[in-house]
């Protein structure tokens, strides 16, 4: 299996507006590779050589021993001018199942990059600040939009795209 194939942890979005998923294929280069609306539980996780039976096995696990739960995105926010993102509340939840993910495997959030883990629904990243600021006014209007999580995705991929590999249901 290459080198450069990663895994990520995700609770996929399903169900957003048309104009959300059409925002996020001009300006976050992760939609175009395949993956869906999400908030991001472990970035990178583990090289997929090491996700073996053992490893699905602990994953199937956790999320048994996870309730399912509701979220809203409720607020249009900014890493600087660089990110764009939806803001879900409540943010203890995913938080919550990052840590446990941490503390189960020894992995880190975007390999320890952020002293702190701030769960987000990305619609644009490093894209024209212009043509952002414009998805702002464009997707604001849109929320919130509310949904449930029921179940942890495990996605592989790389420079060629993206795809669901496992899913995992929350109790």
């Amino acid at each position: 299996m290459p080198a450069d194939l990663e895994t990520a942890l995700l609770i996929t979005v399903p169900d957003m507006p048309t104009v959300i998923r059409d925002t996020r294929l001009r300006l976050d280069p992760g939609a175009a590779l395949g993956v869906p609306e999400h908030v991001t539980v472990m970035y990178p996780f583990l090289h997929p050589n090491d996700v073996g039976e053992a490893i699905v096995d602990r994953l199937e696990k956790i999320c048994s021993e996870t309730a399912g739960f509701e979220f809203s995105l409720t607020e249009v926010r900014w890493f600087g001018e660089a990110v764009l993102w939806l803001a879900p509340h409540p943010e203890d939840p995913f938080r919550m199942l990052s840590l446990l993910v941490e503390r189960e495997f020894g992995t880190r959030p975007y390999g320890g990059a952020y002293d702190e883990i701030t769960p987000h629904l990305t619609i644009g990243d490093h894209g024209p600040v212009d043509q952002m600021r414009g998805a702002q006014d464009l997707v604001a209007p849109l929320l919130p939009i509310h949904a449930r999580a029921t179940e942890l995705a495990l996605f592989q991929g790389g420079p060629a795209g993206w795809v669901k590999v496992r899913r995992f249901l929350f109790r």
